[in-house]
């Protein structure tokens, strides 16, 4: 089995009018041995050329770099389908990836007119580390620390604050290669320390998974 984490930063939150700016993923076997990985930045779209200041605020990207990078936004689309495309079957996790990363990479693939469902379909299976380390957190609340946000005094699970309250290095919060390499060190101590959620996930990745261990399971939790 072989994972791709990945992770974007965009011009905004709106999957159809904002665009990938920076792409990073990392190639990794079982053990989160690495194999292979790419960081790509590219222009924002043409046709939505306005971005939103606080997510660029957030991500640290210049003006001057989303108007004139080399790459266009559909050049930097392409690369990216076509190095996940090399890759071959692979899981798919990012962190709030469901939420957020894949909603871009289904509507940047659509808009350039290529097929949009790369993460679940051709024998990919996707995850995302959020919703794992929420599981994790709950069966085993003690394995881990959990931080509070500083204005709500309530747990938090967003990387910038768990990755370095669980000792996991994460220097470049907010850069696409940074997170995915936060991602890998919270999916890494999930497996660690509560590896009968991690196998239990690694079971749901695709519709195809849930099928079987529901006809396989016929009483289960």
């Amino acid at each position: 089995m072989k994972y791709v984490f990945y992770d974007f930063e965009t011009s905004g939150l709106s999957a159809e009018f904002d665009s990938i700016i920076q792409a990073a993923a990392i190639l990794t076997d079982q053990d989160f041995n690495v194999i292979d990985s790419f960081d790509m930045r590219g222009r924002m779209k043409k046709e939505y050329p306005v971005p939103h200041p606080k997510a660029l605020l957030v991500n640290g990207t210049g003006v001057e770099l989303l108007k004139n990078h080399e790459d266009s936004n559909f050049s930097l689309i392409k690369k990216m389908q076509q190095k996940f495309l090399a890759w071959g079957e692979t899981t798919y996790i990012g962190y709030n990836s469901l939420g957020f990363d894949e909603r871009f990479l289904r509507q940047s693939l659509y808009q350039c007119a290529l097929p949009p469902y790369l993460t679940n379909t051709n024998g990919n299976k996707r995850g995302d580390a959020l919703k794992l380390i929420h599981s994790a957190a709950a069966v085993s609340p003690n394995s881990f620390v959990r931080p509070l946000n500083d204005d709500t005094g309530k747990i938090t699970f967003k990387l910038e604050k768990f990755a370095p309250a669980n000792g996991i290095v994460h220097d470049n919060a907010h850069d696409a290669l940074g997170d995915v390499e936060a991602t890998i060190g919270v999916c890494k101590i999930i497996k660690e320390r509560c590896p009968d959620v991690w196998e239990a996930a690694m079971q749901t990745t695709s519709k195809q998974d849930v099928y079987k261990f529901i006809n396989d399971d016929r009483i289960f939790c």
